[in-house]
């Protein structure tokens, strides 16, 4: 994807986390799957069917929008 290496390195780490993520969680699998309300038991039950951990799964949640950063149910 980058045809050279510059001095920062935080575009190529971005995008090589975007294309892990999207690898691993596709985003259409992601918001069938990752439904309201959004919970700690239900990400559990997700986790080893994607092979991925739980904070992976409520990144990928957040980043797709699925979940915000503010709770309600705390």
């Amino acid at each position: 994807m980058h045809q050279t290496i510059r001095d920062d390195l935080s575009e190529i780490e971005r995008d090589a986390n975007l294309f892990a993520a999207e690898l691993l969680m596709p985003e259409t699998a992601m918001r069938q799957e990752i439904v309201s309300p959004v919970t700690l038991p239900s990400l559990a039950a997700m986790k080893p069917r994607w092979r991925v951990s739980i904070q992976a799964l409520i990144r990928r949640a957040y980043e797709l929008e699925i979940i915000t950063s503010v709770s309600t149910n705390i």
